[in-house]
């Protein structure tokens, strides 16, 4: 994933290895559109979606397990996409079936918006381990895991403001053995309060690394709480979105 801290003037890549834990189920899967038929390609379900995911019941039945009213799971989505003109075609309409689909689900949303995403999954690709993609969505579920995320939006831009956020924050946050941070910022936000989140961040949570993460926009939240609003481009570009994964 590579990303361009404006503030610094250098392009970085940034990585995520997330480890095996028994309980802690992972899995992956991307999208592209077509490049010469109608649709949204799933390399890792060979299948052709229509722009609206309204012919997804394969791609139902997969998140059903995680996200289904009958399922005793905590889960989380961490949802990357490729910028190219302000089209937020396949994340939007994705969020909004599985909105759709599982109203009740109990689930995080965190991610962004970067200038260029691959993937290397040799499981799926043999030969080539790195595939340029649209879009990544990684599902991270479990029995004995916990998700809580924040937004900082563009409103919450002063020290006093961010402080008050994360005061309120923590008071609901319950941590497990294991626990992780998450954060990313747009470019814009991050140019002029430079590590000032993080910063209070780690005051807040010392013992809780942080991954941060930079790019052109940033979501995040409860997937009950999507729509279209909080994740277009005018919303979103200059929003700090945090989610801490804390598991047994």
């Amino acid at each position: 994933m590579w990303n361009s801290f404006l503030m610094k003037g250098k392009d970085l890549i940034v990585g995520m290895f997330f480890p095996k834990v028994p309980d802690v189920q992972i899995s992956t899967l991307t999208f592209n559109k077509h490049p010469s038929k109608a649709g949204i390609y799933c390399e890792e379900l060979k299948t052709l979606f229509d722009t609206s995911f309204n012919n997804a019941e394969q791609l139902k039945t997969i998140f059903e397990v995680s996200f289904g009213k009958d399922s005793h799971k905590t889960s989380c989505l961490i949802l990357l996409h490729k910028y190219w003109r302000y089209d937020f075609l396949i994340p939007l309409n994705l969020l909004t079936c599985l909105k759709n689909w599982f109203p009740y689900a109990r689930t995080s949303i965190w991610g962004g918006v970067v200038q260029k995403l691959s993937v290397c999954n040799m499981v799926y690709n043999s030969h080539v381990c790195k595939n340029n993609v649209e879009c990544v969505v990684i599902s991270i579920s479990g029995t004995e895991m916990q998700t809580w995320p924040l937004c900082l939006d563009r409103w919450c831009d002063t020290e006093k403001k961010i402080e008050d956020k994360f005061k309120v924050f923590k008071d609901g946050v319950k941590f497990k053995k294991h626990s992780i941070g998450l954060m990313f910022t747009s470019d814009i936000r991050g140019s002029y309060l430079y590590n000032l989140e993080s910063t209070i961040f780690k005051k807040f949570f010392p013992g809780v690394p942080l991954i941060e993460y930079f790019g052109n926009n940033a979501f995040g939240g409860e997937l009950s709480e999507v729509t279209y609003e909080r994740l277009e481009a005018v919303e979103s570009v200059n929003t700090t979105a945090f989610m801490i994964l804390t598991y047994n």
